[in-house]
């Protein structure tokens, strides 16, 4: 049986929230090898700060959204407006009007666009150095992946495959023993690319790293956070199941 739950890791438990595995990882790394003295306060600042930086980021996105549908209705109005000259351009020059096709009603439902849900495209040159320096890991040369990974990252600061490089950073960090910086990169994956299909397996890392770093209750919690936040994640859950029973966790 594991030992008995912090006092933050308590509090954090009755608290509940979507915030509870994170903010509880959060408090943990905040303080290198002082589970026995992180505070309450500690604890609760940090559930608030995750609070509030996930308003900012909802409030953000709505004015993205706001600012994305007001392109799409200048955008559509410009094609009209264009398309309008060429017609009478064709026209007052005796051409055949009906090659132009039919222009949008003005202001109206945009076009339904195939590729608009297509994932974005990724270089081939840019998709062998992910590839690369996930092999070298895979192939038991952590340490050289990570260096390429981050190396990866640089070149390609955009990339679709940011969140994944990120990963499997963590994963190098984990396999090199830097428990430490393995849990804080995992954490941050997870904040930073919540969506991204890695995601649970980050969220499990960083369960994994907290056990390795002295602290198996709150490694139970995350694997149960893991479970709550990704139901559909069904391989990551059940590697979160199997990780709960091997550390006992009720």
């Amino acid at each position: 049986m594991h030992r008995a739950l912090s006092p933050a890791a308590a509090r954090l438990r009755r608290g509940g929230g979507a915030a509870l595995g994170l903010a509880l990882a959060m408090a943990v790394l905040g303080a290198p090898g002082a589970h026995a003295q992180v505070a309450a306060a500690g604890a609760s600042d940090a559930v608030v700060r995750t609070q509030e930086l996930e308003a900012e980021v909802r409030r953000l996105n709505g004015l993205i959204e706001e600012l994305e549908h007001r392109l799409t209705r200048i955008a559509e109005d410009a094609a009209l407006r264009i398309g309008d000259l060429e017609y009478r351009v064709v026209v007052l020059e005796g051409g055949d009007a009906s090659v132009l096709g039919a222009s949008p009603p003005l202001g109206g439902a945009p076009a339904v666009n195939p590729a608009a849900n297509a994932p974005p495209a990724v270089a081939v040159s840019e998709r062998a150095a992910f590839e690369a320096g996930v092999a070298e890991i895979r192939g038991g040369r952590a340490a050289d992946g990570r260096r390429s990974l981050d190396a990866f990252r640089r070149a390609y600061p955009g990339s679709p495959l940011s969140g994944a490089a990120q990963h499997w950073i963590a994963e190098a960090l984990f396999l090199t023993n830097d428990y430490r910086a393995a849990a804080q990169t995992y954490l941050s994956n997870v904040t930073a690319y919540e969506d991204e299909p890695l995601a649970p397996d980050s969220l499990i890392g960083l369960a994994l790293s907290l056990e390795k770093l002295g602290q198996p209750a709150e490694a139970c919690m995350t694997l149960t956070e893991a479970q709550r936040r990704f139901p559909a994640a069904t391989v990551a859950n059940e590697r979160a199941v199997a990780e709960r029973a091997r550390l006992a966790c009720q």
